[in-house]
């Protein structure tokens, strides 16, 4: 962690920003946080740029289907 607030403080329990890797193993898609985290939330910006991580790992490990994401509630 980093102890730093780049966007302010989402809410009381807010722990700073967390730094996140993501890449491929054994042609898997894998999201490594370094602790267990029970939410993540960022801009707009910062989950396009996630997103666009995300499928272009998803294309390395063999994906051809078309993308489709579902949102719901997150809290």
């Amino acid at each position: 962690m980093t102890n730093q607030y780049p966007q302010g403080k989402l809410t009381e329990d807010d722990e700073a920003e967390l730094p996140m890797k993501i890449g491929v193993a054994r042609g898997r898609v894998v999201m490594g946080f370094g602790k267990p985290v029970p939410r993540v939330a960022m801009t707009g910006d910062g989950a396009v740029a996630l997103a666009e991580v995300l499928i272009k790992n998803t294309r390395t490990v063999g994906s051809t289907r078309p993308v489709s994401i579902a949102f719901g509630d997150a809290t």
